[in-house]
């Protein structure tokens, strides 16, 4: 087997989700090969350090926890912004933003409206010339040679 694979076995071994059928392949393998071996050495330190250094917590700390939290108030927003200069420079700059895009808007559509009338107007007065050059009469033109244009080159 390969050394990724076994590695993997390990952590799985140490993290309790390698299966039951899989473990004597993993403890063969282990006496062969002296790399992962070592491997296993060290994360069975790993485990049994972090075994050791873990710490009960109180049992009435999670009613702490639980009773702090019912006891407050639930504040959707909150305003006060005394010692906290930042925030109330965000919530500003973000009113202002608000208020400058609402007004860009209103003011594209202003331009939309009056691009639209132009087009129209535009419009209008192109049928208005294609009428007026339907009306006109018809002209004839007669063509003559009589002064032909003779054209040399400058050789």
């Amino acid at each position: 087997m390969k050394t990724e694979e076994i590695i993997k076995m390990i952590d799985e071994y140490f993290d309790g989700e390698l299966e039951k059928g899989k473990e004597p392949i993993l403890f063969t393998h282990l006496s062969l090969n002296d790399e992962s071996r070592e491997y296993f050495k060290a994360a069975n330190k790993i485990k049994s350090v972090i075994g050791e250094t873990i710490e009960e917590f109180p049992e009435e700390l999670e009613a702490r926890i639980l009773y702090s939290a019912a006891s407050k108030e639930s504040r959707w927003f909150n305003l006060n912004f005394r010692g906290n200069f930042p925030a109330l420079l965000s919530y500003a700059a973000t009113v202002i933003l608000l208020i400058v895009t609402l007004f860009l808007y209103s003011e594209s559509i202003n331009y939309k409206n009056s691009l639209e009338v132009k087009i129209q107007q535009v419009n209008d007065k192109n049928q208005m010339i294609e009428l007026l050059f339907n009306c006109l009469p018809q002209a004839e033109v007669k063509g003559s040679l009589e002064n032909p244009v003779i054209i040399k080159s400058k050789s």
